[in-house]
């Protein structure tokens, strides 16, 4: 039922990595055997004293075509495969994503030595083309609307829900934001100078760690751990989706 992967994110949160050039340098050799080359940009900070927004220089490492793209940002790295086609054929099951964003934060892990406070994975997905009847009937399906909408079905709307889930990490409790969201939308897709008219369903997915539990608990063990169960919780969630609205 999915027909267009626009990109998925994996995110741990931990110490900044600055963009000075020895960190780049040492990044870039950490990661020869992918290919990517080094892009710098401005990033708001936290706010300062005087509660202005302070910019700070980051980098990311990006592979030729920017379907993979390593973001050190502040407190946090942030791995994504994006479309690099229309269609994103490109990108494959959030298994393979999830296999390949552990190794990735395994080898950062490893050379500082250092722990995670949040873990996180991402999809941002559209559903096939459906005939206007058919998304009329996902409405009702999801909501239970006022008599206006009842008998004058909208053509925009917007599902939203977030739960909290206990798992197990790495033998550990931790809870989990579960968040689904799925809209209806009318507009157009410009992708590689090619104009797309689209009224479609597009569903965004995240499963991440509570933000309140501030602790560096997250080690290796617990990253490899958390990404090899990931993509398991996530096929859940988006399935149990799929199968409301069939």
């Amino acid at each position: 039922m999915i027909d267009i992967k626009i990109r998925y994110q994996a995110s741990i949160f931990a110490p900044s990595i600055d963009a000075t050039p020895q960190n780049i340098s040492e990044m870039m050799n950490l990661f020869l055997d992918k290919g990517v080359v080094p892009t710098t940009q401005q990033e708001l900070a936290t706010l300062n004293a005087d509660a202005i927004a302070v910019p700070q220089l980051r980098f990311s490492l990006n592979s030729p075509n920017n379907e993979w793209v390593i973001h050190f940002g502040i407190e946090r790295i942030d791995i994504s495969q994006n479309q690099t086609d229309a269609k994103g054929n490109n990108i494959g099951s959030i298994e393979q994503f999830s296999t390949e964003a552990s190794d990735i934060f395994v080898r950062i892990i490893n050379k500082y030595q250092w722990k995670a406070n949040r873990l996180a994975i991402s999809g941002n997905l559209i559903l096939k083309e459906m005939l206007p009847q058919a998304l009329d009937e996902i409405y009702p399906k999801l909501f239970n609307p006022t008599r206006i909408y009842k008998e004058n079905k909208p053509f925009e709307w917007n599902f939203r829900a977030v739960s909290h889930i206990e798992k197990k990490i790495n033998g550990n409790d931790e809870i989990l934001n579960y968040i689904t969201e799925a809209n209806r939308f009318t507009g157009q897709l410009n992708f590689n100078q090619s104009i797309v008219p689209l009224d479609r369903i597009a569903v965004n997915l995240d499963i991440n760690t509570v933000p309140n539990n501030a602790n560096n608990r997250f080690e290796k063990l617990d990253i490899i751990d958390f990404y090899s169960n990931v993509h398991g919780w996530y096929n859940d969630l988006l399935n149990e989706l799929i199968e409301k609205i069939k």
